[in-house]
């Protein structure tokens, strides 16, 4: 749906500037995706992170009593199809950005349009036996930025530096002009 509404937004376009923000509400439950996208996970090819079997010994009380914290006899099977359900969500939302992207190039304005894909958290998915977003571990604070701007950015160019979300308007706004 969001993605469709921002084709049709950009179907309005006249010659004047434009900003467009869509916020894609996914991964997020109810986690409802066909299951040809499911197929393509099959969960005797899922392996379960390094840590699954973290038990936290030695680290505070805290991080496991955590509500993201998932019970030590956790079914594996159960839990690799809930991945690969995960990562067919995570494919869809691929297909839905590849699809405003592929809709950019065709009304010609790709090249100089700026598109930024951002997420606001990641999910432990099973590391230190977590769920979620709680614990400030790499899998969970550690998201995708993306930008893109054929005209203006070297393609190919990646920044290795911490970003915070809220560095993002201003520098986006300087690209614009608009500092």
């Amino acid at each position: 749906w969001t993605i469709n509404q921002g084709l049709e937004f950009l179907d309005t376009l006249d010659d004047r500037s434009f900003f467009l923000y869509l916020s894609i509400k996914d991964p997020h439950p109810l986690i409802a995706v066909s299951q040809e996208l499911i197929d393509k996970y099959p969960i005797d090819k899922i392996d379960l992170p390094e840590t699954w079997k973290d038990s936290l010994e030695g680290r505070p009380d805290y991080l496991k009593n955590d509500v993201g914290r998932m019970s030590l006899d956790m079914d594996e099977i159960g839990f690799r199809t809930m991945m690969a359900y995960y990562y067919a969500l995570i494919t869809h939302i691929d297909d839905e950005v590849g699809r405003l992207m592929d809709h950019l190039e065709k009304l010609g304005i790709a090249e100089n349009t700026i598109v930024t894909f951002i997420s606001d958290h990641g999910e432990m998915l099973g590391e230190h036996r977590a769920i979620q977003k709680r614990m400030f571990w790499e899998a969970s604070v550690r998201v995708p930025c993306v930008v893109s701007w054929p005209d203006g950015l070297p393609s190919g160019h990646r920044v290795t530096t911490p970003l915070g979300g809220v560095d993002l308007a201003p520098t986006l706004l300087e690209l614009c002009g608009l500092s």
